[in-house]
């Protein structure tokens, strides 16, 4: 388990991804017996399917770090932190800034992450339907992007802080 309070102006994103590789630590096995599994498909049915589990694995990695990286810009350029707090354990990755982001504000960074990984994903769909129609590389790269639009949902962290903000919102919170 990691939970760090680190100064938002030393976050890269090569650190966002090593925090996201720790993340996913929990799931090597279960990437490794997909793996297994692609590679025994592919064998018996005579096909390289085994070759496109390195695509779902970067595209898992990189649509998570997207996604984190740019709550953390959000939360750089329209609040006031200097400082958040990276919690990662086995179920959970939280970006949490130490002063309290309330209203609108809120809104804005729980939708950056899934949004920009949402229209990646239209993008690459769009890209696959004019241009490249059976690239299924394209397409699981679509999958994994598209994927974080259940962030949205109050179920997900980013949801009940859109929920949070909206509620801040309507007892007349503050809308800048």
């Amino acid at each position: 388990m990691i939970d760090h309070t680190i100064d938002i102006q030393q976050l890269s994103f090569i650190k966002v991804v090593q925090y996201v590789c720790h993340y996913l630590k929990w799931a090597n096995y279960l990437f490794f017996v997909l793996f297994l599994l692609t590679v025994f498909v592919g064998l018996f049915i005579n096909s390289k399917i085994w070759l496109f589990f390195p695509v779902y694995l970067v595209g898992v990695v990189l649509s998570l770090s997207i996604h984190e990286y740019m709550h953390l810009l959000v939360i750089k350029k329209i609040s006031n932190n200097r400082y958040v707090r990276i919690q990662v354990n086995w179920f959970t990755f939280e970006i949490v800034p130490l002063k309290p982001i309330k209203g609108l504000l809120s809104i804005v960074v729980a939708c950056s992450g899934p949004l920009l990984c949402t229209l990646i994903s239209i993008t690459l769909l769009l890209l696959r339907s004019y241009i490249m129609p059976t690239s299924i590389s394209l397409l699981l790269l679509a999958v994994c992007y598209g994927f974080h639009i259940i962030s949205f949902f109050p179920i997900s962290g980013d949801g009940a802080m859109i929920v949070k903000g909206i509620t801040d919102l309507m007892k007349g919170g503050e809308i800048k």
